[in-house]
C-alpha cells in the first residue's frame, strides 16, 4: 500500500462522523456518505504535506 491508500483508508471513520452531523431528510444518509468518500478521495489525491496543513483540515472541505 502506499501513502495515498493509508490516508484514505485511516480516514473514512472521519467521513462517517461528518456525515453523522448533517440531517437534511430529503437525503439519504448512504448518499451523503457516498459524496463524503468522494470528497475523501479528491482530498488525498491534491493533499501536499510539504505545505505543513493538518490533513483532516484540509479534507474536511472536500468532504463537507
Amino acid at each position: 500500500m502506499n501513502m495515498n491508500n493509508d490516508l484514505f483508508l485511516n480516514n473514512i471513520s472521519y467521513v462517517k462522523k461528518i456525515v453523522s452531523k448533517f440531517d437534511y431528510g430529503y437525503i439519504e444518509k448512504d448518499d451523503l456518505y457516498q459524496a463524503g468518500l468522494i470528497g475523501l478521495y479528491k482530498a488525498v489525491q491534491n493533499y501536499d504535506n510539504k505545505k505543513n496543513t493538518n490533513f483532516l483540515s484540509y479534507a474536511s472541505l472536500y468532504v463537507k
